[in-house]
Parts: structure tokens; sequence; C-alpha cells
């Protein structure tokens, strides 16, 4: 595992007043509450739309849209490289925040980059 003192900035920032997230830094767990809600939606990146090709739906083909590119193509593409949270666009501020009309909480960002610097495993 691997952090930056950027990111251990941001989770130390985030915790100020906040009580601790128990939830599991699981993608089981992340797919279910997060990811399926906030971005598997009709307009989104669904079985039915695919927006830029990518369907997060179904738990399995969402971590395989992940496991099947290469490190590099993978960080350009998604965002993330399981164990470098501080080179993952998807949980950094100036990489933009999805959906683009209800972003993500900081909580689920928090909880994301947990998963990323766990490793990023299908858990």
């Amino acid at each position: 595992m691997r952090s930056s003192p950027a990111w251990l900035l941001l989770l130390a920032a985030a915790g100020c007043g906040v009580e601790t997230d128990d939830r599991p830094a699981t993608f089981s767990y992340i797919h279910e509450a997060i990811i399926v809600p906030s971005c598997a939606t009709a307009a989104c990146h669904s079985t039915q739309n695919h927006i830029s090709g990518v369907d997060m739906q179904d738990r399995a083909a969402a971590y395989a849209e992940w496991d099947d590119v290469d490190a590099k193509e993978f960080s350009a593409i998604y965002g993330l490289i399981g164990g470098e949270v501080d080179t993952s666009a998807v949980v950094l501020p100036e990489a933009g925040r999805m959906p683009l009309d209800s972003p993500l909480p900081e909580a689920d960002i928090l909880l994301i980059g947990r998963w990323i610097d766990d490793g990023a495993e299908n858990n």
C-alpha cells in the first residue's frame, strides 16, 4: 500500500469533525451502495446507455471494465490503479466530480480511495 502525503492530508482534513466511516472498503459494497445508485443510472453508465462505452450496472461487468486493460490505459480511461490512490483521478478533486448533476459526497470518494489504496481488489 502506497500513500502520498497529499492523500494523507486529504484524509486528515476530511476527518476533522466527522465520524469514522465504518463502511467496508470493498468493491462489492462500493458497487452496491455507491456505483449502482450514482453511476449506473439509465442516463449514464448503465446496461441501456453505456456512456463512454462503460457499463457499471452489473458488478462483474463493472469490475471487468477495469480489469481488462493494462495499467497505463486503465489510469487514463478510468482514473485509478490499485494501490496508487495518489495518482487516481477518480478521487482527486482537480479531476472533476461525477455524476455531473449530483457529484458523489466526499465520504463516498474517501471510501473509494481507501479501496484503491488497499489494492482495488474484486472483493
